[in-house]
């Protein structure tokens, strides 16, 4: 298949693979019913730019529950217009990550 020639170029920078990996996982989920293999996948791009994920449960569970607390702790001290001055975000790794979590819901 065309898609799996893309993502098994060496040559190829993993950001330029990352439109291909958004429709297989669009795919996946959608077309075949395969959310659990759709969620792997977007673990495992997420894992090559360095964006982990705990394995066991428990630690999920602590993992989120602390970032959620530090996310609330910084936002208590910001207004709404700081909020909303703060720029857009530009990288392109970080919009296609985003990207990728989107799909996750």
């Amino acid at each position: 298949m065309y898609y799996m020639e893309i993502i098994d170029q060496t040559d190829r920078p993993l950001f330029n693979k990352l439109r291909v990996y958004q429709v297989m996982i669009s795919y996946m989920g959608n077309a075949l019913g395969r959310p659990n293999d759709a969620i792997k996948l977007i673990v495992r791009i997420l894992a090559h730019y360095g964006v982990g994920f705990p394995k066991r449960k428990p630690a999920r569970l602590l993992s989120t529950m602390s970032g959620l607390l530090k996310a609330k702790r910084k936002m208590s001290s910001l207004q709404a217009e700081d909020i909303t001055n703060l720029p857009m975000m530009s990288d392109p790794v970080y919009l296609q990550m985003m990207r990728l979590l989107n799909q996750l819901f």
